[in-house]
């Protein structure tokens, strides 16, 4: 009688300690997506209503800078250039210098509807893992406004 009590005790206490250890295992936190697909939208406002594709092709930069490919910036991540309907992975925004998507010293073309000025850039990367900065001037206009995603770390 003795040894059926222990054999019961046993069970009682390893399933009591099976229950506990599964009660206070945590679940795995639900991670929110950090990264939306952004599509790029290279064109310029020209006059009052025209929206054409730019003679040079967007691309990422290293810092969230106008001009990169310049020699006197130098800060064009290589490769990257694209054209519009291109798609990059974005994971976060900054502030960055003030872009536009016309000329500036057209009048007419600040009556388009279509021009863009802006200085949130979002932080890029390709599939091969090259990453960098875009204006958020080069990319279409429901992808604009941070996509819900955090600000950069610095």
């Amino acid at each position: 009688m003795l040894v059926a009590a222990a054999v019961v005790g046993v069970v009682v206490v390893g399933a009591l300690g099976f229950l506990l250890g599964r009660l206070t295992i945590p679940e795995p936190p639900i991670v929110p997506q950090t990264v939306e697909a952004i599509i790029v939208q290279n064109k310029v406002a020209l006059g009052p209503d025209r929206l054409v594709e730019d003679s040079s092709p967007a691309y990422l930069s290293t810092e969230a800078l106008a001009y990169c490919a310049s020699p006197s910036r130098n800060c064009k991540v290589a490769g990257t250039e694209m054209v519009s309907g291109a798609a990059v992975v974005a994971n976060c925004w900054t502030q960055g210098q003030m872009m536009w998507n016309w000329d500036l010293s057209d009048p007419t073309a600040q009556a388009n509807p279509d021009d863009v000025r802006s200085d949130p850039w979002y932080r890029a990367s390709f599939p091969d893992g090259r990453t960098g900065y875009l204006s958020e001037v080069y990319v279409v206009r429901g992808d604009r406004g941070g996509r819900g995603l955090p600000r950069c770390n610095p």
